[in-house]
């Protein structure tokens, strides 16, 4: 095979749709791996870091026609599994939600409402402040 028919075959399998978990069976795998070893938790701002970032990223899809969503969720999963808490678990879900590519649909972080917001908010701050 020569390499101008590596390549077409190459970006024929970059093209085409990859099969992929759905981002409400991950969001399930999240709540389920947080409610393991946190299980009377209030997990109220997990769920706003989620609807979030799915709607920052619902646009959103990689080449391979992945939802976009798939990879902050896979991070708060990694996170979850950690057993780290839940800020951290947020940030991670948020951490793509404020980038320089001007792709999320708003501009600008929502203004926190207290303070556990505004702790998640620091650490995504602060986390795209250092990368």
């Amino acid at each position: 095979m020569g390499s101008l028919e590596i390549i077409k075959k190459l970006d024929q399998e970059i093209e085409a749709p990859a099969d992929f978990t759905s981002p409400e069976k991950l969001y399930q795998e999240l709540i389920a791996g947080i409610r393991k070893y946190h299980p009377s938790d209030d997990i109220t701002m997990v769920e706003k870091a989620y609807d979030i970032a799915y709607n920052a990223h619902k646009e959103q899809k990689r080449r391979s026609g992945e939802p976009y969503i798939i990879h902050p969720l896979c991070v708060a999963i990694i996170l979850a599994d950690l057993e780290l808490d839940k800020e951290t678990i947020v940030a991670g879900n948020l951490q793509a939600c404020w980038g320089d590519r001007g792709k999320c649909s708003f501009s600008k972080p929502p203004t926190p409402q207290n303070e556990g917001d505004l702790l998640v908010l620091h650490l995504v701050l602060k986390k795209k402040t250092s990368s």
